[in-house]
Order: structure tokens, then sequence, then C-alpha cells
């Protein structure tokens, strides 16, 4: 599993936390992610977005329990209630659109293709050639 957040939400709390500044985040993210991406390319894989774990949380459960190959998983009450007991909305302290992280200035023209193929991976659930294609290159010019 992949698990894909905005990039913005994470360097807020990261500024936040730990006085980081934007720039150095998302160069972080977009290094740890196209990594995450490119070394389990060929593995069974499923991509989570971050808001979807509050949103769609039986819908991931679901893709989880098949990704393990434990479908019986997803309709386990006592495990449903551990992630609600996990999950709590509130420590989301960070919202970010879309297009607000497109057109925000720390974000560089490979760092904004990479979150759109994340986000469109998260919205299918699968990883699209094109985003293994950016991982691998993000890795290799690292």
């Amino acid at each position: 599993m992949v698990c894909h957040r905005n990039v913005l939400e994470i360097a807020a709390s990261i500024e936040r936390r730990d006085a980081l500044p934007a720039e150095r985040t998302i160069a972080i993210w977009k290094r740890y992610m196209s990594a995450a991406i490119h070394h389990t390319r060929g593995a069974r894989r499923v991509v989570v977005g971050y808001t979807s774990l509050f949103d769609r949380r039986e819908r991931v459960l679901t893709d989880l329990a098949e990704l393990v190959g434990r479908p019986d998983l997803a309709s386990d009450t006592a495990l449903r209630d551990q992630v609600d007991d996990w999950l709590e909305e509130g420590l989301r302290h960070h919202r970010s659109n879309t297009a607000e992280t497109l057109a925000h200035p720390a974000m560089d023209a490979e760092a904004r293709r990479l979150h759109m193929l994340l986000d469109l991976a998260a919205a299918r659930g699968a990883v699209d050639p094109a985003l293994d294609a950016l991982a691998s290159d993000i890795a290799a010019g690292e």
C-alpha cells in the first residue's frame, strides 16, 4: 500500500512542527513518494488517498483486505472498530485542494506532475504506467 496525502497538508504540518520550509518538505516528499512507487513496481499494490481514510473508509478497508488476500477482513467488526478508534478526524489540522497545491510557488513541474498522478492513482486505487515512469525518473535523478 502506498498512502498519498496532499503535499501542502504535509508541508503545513511539518512547518508547524519543525519549522521546515515548504520547499524542503516538497523536495523530501518527492523523493519518498517516487521511491515508494519505484520500489513497489511489479508488486501488488494499492494507492490510498489520505482523505479516503476518512471519507471512503469502507472502500479503503475492502481494497486493503483484498490486497493482502483476506477479503473477509473487510467485514470484520472488531477490525473496523479498531480502525475507527485509530482514525481521529480532529487530527486533520490542515486541508488543501489540488488547485491550491498545483498553484503553490514551491511546486516545481515534476512535483506537480507527481502529485496529479498520485491523485489519479488514489482515485483509481491503482498506479498508472505514467506514474511508474515518472517515479523511476525521479528516483534515478536522486
